[in-house]
């Protein structure tokens, strides 16, 4: 598996850097790319760093069920999105 990491930056002070694992990557077929195109690569690095911050809210003691509950949903809902996103770069008229 790539090792990935994002960088969100948030103004001049504030950021976070995501390492993303296995399961996220999976979830978005981050090694599948036929085209080797860097686009499709950045938009899966995106969604894949969303899915791995769910992955601690579920994995985090310190989580309700329902925080669980709605980090699942977003999961589900973050794949089928990022399907969506990759197919921009390739749609035809």
């Amino acid at each position: 598996m790539t090792e990935l990491k994002v960088r969100i930056e948030i103004g001049p002070s504030h950021g976070d850097t995501v390492e993303v694992g296995t399961a996220a990557q999976n979830a978005v077929l981050f090694d599948f790319n036929p085209a080797g195109s860097i686009d499709v690569a950045v938009v899966k690095a995106l969604y894949a760093a969303a899915i791995q911050k769910m992955k601690h809210i579920q994995a985090s003691p310190k989580s309700t069920p329902a925080m669980k509950r709605m980090a699942a949903i977003a999961i589900t809902q973050t794949e089928l999105t990022q399907m969506s996103a990759v197919k921009a770069y390739f749609a035809k008229d």
